[in-house]
C-alpha cells in the first residue's frame, strides 16, 4: 500500500488542483493542449481523499480520515479510496 501511495503524491505533482464552485477540478500538467486526456471533477469525498494526500503517510491514513468525516464504514471507505486512486492511475494521467 505504500506504494500506491507514492505512486498517487507523483501523480499529483503532474496535476493542476482547481476548486470551482462546490466541486473541484483536477487538470494533467502537459506539454500540448492536444495530449490532454481527461479532466477530472471530483464530488466532496473525492476532494477530500485528494487533499488527504499531502497530509498522510499512508492510505490507511486517508481511510481514517473518510470514515472520520463522512457517514461511512471502514470497508466502504477502504473500497473507495482505492477505487479512486486505481482509477487514476489507470488513466495514465
Amino acid at each position: 500500500m505504500t506504494t500506491l501511495i507514492n505512486d498517487i503524491k507523483e501523480l499529483k505533482s503532474r496535476m493542476v488542483c482547481r476548486k470551482v464552485d462546490n466541486e473541484m477540478v483536477l487538470v494533467p500538467i502537459v506539454s500540448d493542449v492536444a495530449e490532454m486526456k481527461v479532466i477530472y471533477t471530483l464530488n466532496e469525498v473525492a476532494s477530500f481523499i485528494w487533499e488527504k494526500v499531502d497530509e498522510v503517510e499512508t492510505l490507511n491514513e486517508i481511510v481514517s480520515a473518510v470514515v472520520d468525516n463522512f457517514d461511512t464504514d471502514q470497508q466502504t471507505a477502504v473500497n473507495d479510496v482505492n477505487d479512486f486512486f486505481n482509477e487514476l492511475l489507470d488513466k495514465n494521467v
